[in-house]
């Protein structure tokens, strides 16, 4: 997938549906629970990996095609009950941040200002 997305982003652009159903996956990825045992083979966790994923994809991919789709998908995980889901959200915010400033500077009162300042930090 790196590959893709390092040399090859025009191919994920393609079609919507297609970069949208690749980062909802790479998202959900990042939100799942981290297990010991699952470093062992590769040394890195595929939580980490995702969030690097989606840095790449932040940078390689026009803001103005990648950031909807990462926006809504953060915003959807900061929206969940789901305490790692929800802290997945921001961190990809974070990750999204280097490829997408602009345009995430523009909306970040959105995700801050309407879930966490209510729900607080101990979501």
């Amino acid at each position: 997938m790196f590959t893709i997305a390092d040399f090859y982003p025009k191919l994920l652009t393609a079609k919507d549906s297609v970069l949208k159903k690749v980062v909802e996956t790479v998202c959900l990825t990042c939100s799942e629970p981290y297990h010991p045992e699952q470093d062992e083979e590769t040394g890195e966790y595929v939580q980490e990996v995702a969030l690097w994923l989606i840095e790449t994809l932040s940078i390689t991919i026009k803001a103005k095609r990648i950031y909807p789709v990462l926006f809504e998908a953060a915003t959807t995980l900061i929206d969940s009950n789901d305490k790692n889901q929800a802290n997945t959200g921001f961190l990809i915010l974070g990750s999204m941040s280097e490829g997408c400033n602009d345009k995430l500077k523009k909306n970040l009162q959105n995700p801050i200002m309407n879930v966490l300042i209510p729900r607080g930090l101990n979501h």
